[in-house]
């Protein structure tokens, strides 16, 4: 269907025992049919075990086959010969999600992540249920980036019920994450504390006042263009900030084993440690 129509792009993986299937498609082995009015019909041979067939295909229909590296050596020359190859692993996807956001949200990721590739140091690369701790962390960051993230959606005007409502709208506007108010006021709580007597921290005590009373609207314009020009786009930078990462921990920690994580629980905060033993059975 997808040959015949060409609208959509095909990815095939883990078909190796049907490829064979194929072979005058891949090879572009066509049969052509000229109508009466001039157009060109093209046709391949799609077989199904002893059964052959003419199916029609169409000149824009275009195929991605996905085999991973360690098969590579397995499969026959021929087949491969009959591709453009391209090797790509999780960095270069991890680079090109982080390229089509906006300067402020690629910096915030790429800070977080960074500061989750520190729990991971801290809790133990085989403390995960992973081949590779690393390229699952970076798995995970990539699924929190939404497919399309428009600053049209960006709230900039404070709702007036509190700086974490306002926060949570801006991450669920710009991430595919599952925060809650109460996720994002404990990140405020932090910053409070981080930020006491600093000009950050009375900017953010300012402004915390001023929200609740519906008089001040939150800099994420500053944010997202990662043009810190005050001291409260720097502090709600690092709320937002600190709100991603503890989501991408939480989600790292259903794959870290329980006797890895006890061994290990004083380089754990405690809240993570009360999330992660509170789900076990």
């Amino acid at each position: 269907f997808a040959a015949q129509y060409g609208q959509k792009t095909v990815v095939l993986s883990q078909v190796e025992g049907v490829s064979e299937c194929f072979y005058d498609l891949f090879n572009q082995h066509f049969k052509e049919f000229r109508k009466e009015d001039g157009e060109v019909t093209y046709f391949a041979n799609i077989a199904i075990g002893g059964v052959s067939r003419p199916c029609p295909v169409s000149p824009s229909f275009q195929c991605i086959v996905h085999v991973q590296s360690a098969e590579l050596a397995a499969l026959p020359a021929p087949f491969l010969n009959r591709f453009e190859k391209f090797q790509l692993d999780v960095d270069d996807i991890l680079r090109y999600k982080l390229k089509q956001l906006p300067p402020g949200l690629s910096d915030i990721l790429s800070q977080s992540l960074q500061d989750s590739q520190d729990f991971v140091e801290s809790i133990g690369d085989m403390s995960v249920w992973s081949r590779s701790a690393a390229d699952t962390l970076k798995s995970i960051y990539i699924s929190l980036i939404r497919p399309e993230v428009c600053s049209d959606n960006i709230e900039t005007i404070a709702r007036g019920e509190s700086i974490a409502f306002d926060v949570l709208s801006f991450i669920i506007n710009n991430f595919e994450v599952g925060v809650t108010v109460e996720d994002i006021q404990s990140c405020i709580d932090s910053a409070r504390v981080e930020y006491s007597g600093l000009n950050e921290g009375v900017e953010l005590e300012r402004v915390i006042a001023c929200i609740n009373m519906g008089k001040a609207a939150l800099p994420f314009e500053d944010v997202l263009n990662d043009c810190l020009r005050t001291p409260l786009s720097r502090v709600l930078k690092q709320i937002i900030l600190s709100s991603i990462t503890r989501c991408a921990v939480i989600r790292l920690l259903h794959l870290v084993r329980p006797d890895a994580l006890y061994l290990r629980r004083r380089a754990v905060p405690c809240e993570m440690l009360r999330i992660y033993f509170g789900e076990q059975e």
